[in-house]
């Protein structure tokens, strides 16, 4: 029994390390570009690991005031040559943050807007 608690103890340190850590890292942003303009569209943001360590990694879509909105906040471990991505749907996306955990030279992320057939427009975060 002691065992068990032990390891249920352990595993709640290592989850609140890895979501302090993803929320404590370096900050890319896309600048804004409303989803709902010209017609309404889906905002996808996404990220890709470059570099050669795994990478904790938050990524939020946010509206011009800085309310997250569509999908929860996506995070998680991002190996190295793996991507992710999250979006919303409901027009009142605009920009995305990226948080993580290492150095944002060892990631590309990126909003793209699709209008249901094709990709409108890509916004490069910085």
């Amino acid at each position: 029994m002691r065992k068990a608690i032990g390891r249920i103890l352990m595993a709640a340190a290592v989850v609140s390390t890895v979501a302090t850590s993803a929320h404590a890292g370096k900050v890319l942003w896309t600048a804004p570009a409303l989803a709902a303009y010209p017609n309404n569209q889906t905002i996808y943001c996404d990220i890709v690991n470059v570099g050669k360590t795994p990478q904790t990694i938050s990524v939020e879509v946010l509206d011009y005031y800085g309310n997250v909105v569509g999908f929860p906040i996506l995070g998680g471990t991002l190996n190295p040559e793996e991507g992710t991505a999250t979006g919303d749907a409901s027009g009142s996306g605009a920009r995305c943050r990226f948080t993580v955990s290492g150095s944002t030279k060892s990631v590309r992320a990126v909003a793209v807007y699709d209008n249901g057939s094709a990709y409108t427009m890509s916004v490069p975060a910085q």
